[in-house]
């Protein structure tokens, strides 16, 4: 079965880790660097999990958890 897995850290050295991990395991999956992306991404995609550092840029990675739960995505 196919994972489908978005993961979100604005450290790339963070992002290409998790990257070779979900390649080892034949995971699907699509990165951001911050939660504008996040958000952009889950309005067209949907993923059974999210990676999701929480010391983001701009909107930390609680806001943005509060902000998908309010928006239904």
């Amino acid at each position: 079965m196919e994972k489908n897995l978005l993961i979100v850290d604005d450290d790339p050295i963070n992002l290409r880790l998790f990257s070779i991990i979900a390649d080892q395991h034949g995971w699907s999956y699509e990165t951001a660097a911050d939660g504008f992306k996040v958000e952009e991404l889950l309005k067209n995609n949907a993923y059974e999990v999210m990676l999701l550092d929480i010391q983001l840029p701009g909107i930390n990675g609680y806001g943005l958890l509060e902000k998908i739960k309010s928006a239904g995505l």
